[in-house]
């Protein structure tokens, strides 16, 4: 099995931390019950056979061609996969996931587009789970920052804000991937200690991971493959969001200016 040719769509994690890639890593592998990074039952991986794996783990650094073509691979049928020797394009293993997800966006967008989607709807549904104490300690926290109090947490207000980049944008994917981060490793991600996101994080991390797990572990039986696309798909949206607003990353409380 070799990397699918000009795929170019997850050349971003070649810039990306060891700590960064290492829900991916963990989503592909699987993970014991404190959060180490194994095997757990992921038969058809071979990320950990790979000489690049062996010599250099857990610097996932060192093989990041290796962990792109095992996300190409769970994307594609078995079966085809070993006819045609590779995998799926990332854009189709993504398109893949938010079907699933039922998420209201088409193939011929671009990867960017979808991925703001998926985000959106990943929160939109946590919103519409959680609990009325949930919502307000989210609200109190947040002070109203992302116009919640207007109606709710709606797939459409999310989907503006992380289309527009800026702080707010940066935030709302740092949400997602530090909750899926949590939810496979057991431990969030090092933040650089902005205060005021760090409260958002304590807030929101729980419920958010909840859902996400909840999600993928419905495939778990009828598709074991989606154990893996769907955690490591919205995972590598909200990276590559959080990596194109990280600028904005230390702006302070945006709730004391309005006080």
């Amino acid at each position: 099995m070799s990397k699918l040719p000009n795929d170019y769509e997850l050349d971003f994690l070649k810039s990306c931390s060891r700590e960064e890639l290492a829900p991916i890593v963990g989503a592909i592998l699987g993970t014991d019950d404190k959060g180490n990074i194994d095997r757990s039952g992921r038969f058809s991986s071979q990320l950990d056979k790979k000489p690049m794996f062996v010599t250099h783990y857990p610097d996932h650094t060192k093989y990041v061609d290796e962990i792109i073509e095992e996300i190409q691979k769970f994307g594609g049928n078995t079966l085809v996969n070993a006819f045609r020797g590779m995998g799926v394009s990332y854009h189709e293993v993504l398109c893949d996931v938010a079907e699933k997800m039922k998420v209201n966006c088409r193939k011929t967008q671009s990867t960017v587009i979808v991925e703001s989607y998926l985000l959106a709807k990943v929160l939109d549904v946590a919103w519409e789970k959680m609990s009325e104490e949930e919502r307000k300690k989210i609200l109190d926290e947040s002070g109203d920052m992302w116009g919640l109090k207007a109606g709710g947490m709606s797939a459409a207000v999310l989907l503006r804000i992380i289309q527009a980049g800026g702080f707010k944008s940066y935030q709302v994917a740092l949400i997602i991937a530090n909750a899926v981060a949590k939810a496979i490793l057991g431990r969030g991600l090092t933040l650089a200690g902005n205060i005021y996101v760090t409260r958002l994080l304590a807030v929101l991390t729980g419920p958010i991971g909840w859902i996400i797990t909840g999600v993928w572990t419905a495939f778990d039986f009828a598709a074991p493959a989606y154990r893996v696309t769907i955690p490591a798909c919205i995972y590598i949206a909200a990276l590559r969001t959080m990596k194109a607003n990280e600028r904005f990353a230390d702006r302070g409380d945006p709730t004391e200016s309005a006080k």
